[in-house]
């Protein structure tokens, strides 16, 4: 039987047989707050617990997860980005001590909808900023841009796309410029380039891409001087003419082109105007300039050729030789022979009838000096030689060589070679007066 007991207990009776008491467990109930952030921010989840007894809140807590598609989550500011649920599943005892009753057991957790609330986190945006010039030189590195906005470790990086004039490669490895080093041809290119890296999927950007103009590289040649003979004809002609061979300028060299590309040059013609003319057999004596119109090669589309600074060759065409033959002759009491007349060809044969050419001739006594007047001849050696041209066609022609011509000069019958003797002089016979013949059968006496 229960048993009074208090200040006024005398004054009262119990009565009645003793009975059970059940004091059942608290229900309890927790309200989470919806998380929002973004990868690489930490946003500590919020968590209401409601019917605790006073002061039992520091020891009896809420059983807390993060779960996502692929399981429960550890929640923390590199957490991958996507969309979670928070959730209370029961109560725990937390920070307690060595015989310290489970108050846990003095509660029930009752689930309602606030036990669970969404927790998203969203990609981090990354910064790509375009580069400030569009423009660049063919052979020299491009810079397209940078990237800012990776957090620190994360392995992210860019990578080009292979198009229109671009390989396929990585540019960077977290944050900084995107630089592209490979030669791009001459040219309006667009390029694109996207996010790598196993953190990637962590991060969100624009566009990464652009325009870049491409200008060709300036080069500067030079050319050999060179020179042909008027008419260029070859030594194999034909009794209906000579073919003439291209005229061949200079060998062309340039300054400024990259290692391994290759390039080469069209020559052409120009008189001292600067105007562009055509080289051929017909073309006269003179000086004339070697320029380059035009590059070849491989690699021709990517050059230009500076408004400045290279060197055009000299191309002179000089006089044909016309080669020549003298006759001879020889003076022994009268002159035998034309001595000193000139015969001038070419490659042709002798140019008679088809040029307007005389040849000069010189003649020169036995002591090799030039004399005009052959009136008064000595004993000895004459040569003749062709000195000159003249006629309205000689302004591509010069005197080339031939066997000179001669004119001997002699005393005597001898001809100065020592040959023939003088007769001797024939002895004088005498005159004997004749003598009578005997008459027959007579005698002399």
């Amino acid at each position: 039987m229960p048993r009074l007991s208090g200040r006024d207990a005398a004054n009262y009776v119990s009565g009645g047989d003793a009975g059970t008491v059940t004091i059942a467990p608290k229900p309890v109930t927790v309200t989470i707050d919806p998380i929002s952030t973004v990868y690489g921010s930490y946003v500590a989840p919020s968590v209401s617990v409601w019917g605790l007894v006073n002061g039992e809140q520091n020891w009896v807590k809420p059983n807390f997860d993060v779960v996502g598609a692929s399981g429960f989550l550890t929640y923390n500011d590199r957490s991958n980005a996507g969309s979670y649920t928070q959730q209370v599943t029961g109560l725990h005892l937390e920070n307690g001590f060595s015989g310290m009753p489970d108050y846990t057991k003095n509660y029930v957790f009752v689930s309602t909808p606030g036990a669970s609330a969404p927790l998203t986190i969203a990609r981090k945006p990354l910064t790509f900023t375009p580069a400030a010039s569009t423009t660049a030189v063919y052979g020299d590195a491009l810079t397209l841009g940078a990237l800012s906005g990776v957090l620190p470790g994360d392995d992210v990086g860019v990578r080009l796309e292979a198009g229109d004039g671009f390989q396929s490669q990585q540019l960077l490895s977290g944050n900084g410029t995107l630089n592209y080093a490979t030669r791009v041809d001459a040219g309006d290119h667009l390029w694109s380039a996207s996010l790598t890296g196993s953190r990637r999927g962590n991060y969100v950007v624009d566009p990464i891409g652009g325009r870049v103009s491409i200008a060709r590289r300036d080069v500067i040649y030079g050319i050999k001087d060179a020179e042909g003979v008027y008419g260029n004809y070859t030594r194999a002609c034909t009794p209906s003419g000579c073919t003439p061979l291209p005229y061949l300028p200079g060998a062309t060299t340039f300054q400024g082109v990259l290692s391994g590309d290759t390039l080469g040059g069209n020559v052409a013609f120009t008189d001292l105007n600067g105007q562009l003319i055509t080289i051929d057999g017909s073309t006269h004596v003179g000086t004339y300039f070697e320029v380059l119109t035009g590059l070849t090669g491989d690699s021709a589309k990517n050059y230009r050729i500076a408004d400045s600074g290279s060197r055009p060759g000299l191309y002179k065409i000089l006089p044909m030789p016309l080669s020549y033959t003298v006759s001879s002759g020889v003076f022994l009491g009268q002159l035998y022979g034309t001595p000193g007349e000139a015969t001038l060809s070419d490659l042709q044969g002798p140019i008679t009838g088809r040029l307007d050419i005389a040849p000069i001739v010189t003649a020169y006594d036995p002591q090799g000096r030039p004399v005009s007047d052959l009136s008064q001849l000595t004993v000895g050696r004459y040569t003749f030689r062709v000195t000159g041209l003249t006629g309205a066609d000689t302004h591509d022609y010069r005197v080339g060589d031939g066997p000179a011509g001669t004119l001997d000069v002699f005393a005597s019958s001898s001809l100065g070679l020592g040959l023939v003797e003088p007769l001797p002089t024939p002895p004088v016979i005498p005159i004997v007066a004749p003598v009578a013949s005997p008459p027959a059968g007579g005698r002399r006496r």
